[in-house]
């Protein structure tokens, strides 16, 4: 047997509606406590990820004073790089004659003699002198090609007499040669 509500009906509806306020009101409360936590949530992400900011603009800040320190170096470089190549300039043209003749007396054979030695960087070198035979000549314009800075080697004259065999040579730089080809 259903019960008996000796209420009116209009105290049952405002009692129905102040529920509904009051869940209403819970909703509502839960809602704004909910947007409150994600509001501090990101409130404190916020200030974590200033706070990772600032360390990196410090690390930033470390990192610039450190590459200024380099910039030096890299300034000395770039003077040296400079200067190096003012030399190189300077001395395309120049050839280290006492090298060059102490390469020369180190495989000159021994029965080969050189009367007259004339050089210029453009026009080459020119080696005049004795020998003992032909296979001597022959051997010491083979020996001359192991000269690194010697190239184009031309036997322009050769006499020969009852007991010697006279020569010329001629050689080209192969430095010259190449700024030559250049040009």
């Amino acid at each position: 047997m259903p019960g008996v509500n000796l209420l009116p009906p209009e105290l049952i509806e405002r009692r129905l509606a102040e529920k509904r306020v009051v869940i209403l009101l819970a909703v509502i409360i839960c809602y704004i406590v909910l947007l409150v936590s994600v509001y501090v949530i990101f409130q404190v992400r916020i200030n974590q990820e200033n706070t990772y900011l600032v360390e990196l603009k410090h690390d930033n800040a470390q990192l610039s004073e450190k590459i200024a320190e380099f910039k030096v170096f890299e300034q000395r470089k770039a003077e040296a790089s400079r200067r190096e190549k003012i030399i190189e300039t300077a001395l395309a043209g120049d050839i280290s004659w006492h090298k060059l003749l102490l390469k020369l007396s180190f495989i000159i054979p021994g029965e080969v003699s050189i009367t007259g030695f004339t050089g210029d960087y453009s026009a080459g070198i020119k080696l005049n002198g004795e020998a003992r035979d032909y296979i001597s000549v022959a051997r010491w314009i083979v020996r001359l090609e192991e000269i690194d800075e010697l190239a184009d080697i031309w036997l322009s004259g050769i006499q020969a007499s009852d007991n010697e065999v006279k020569y010329d040579l001629s050689a080209q730089f192969k430095a010259a040669l190449a700024m030559q080809q250049e040009q």
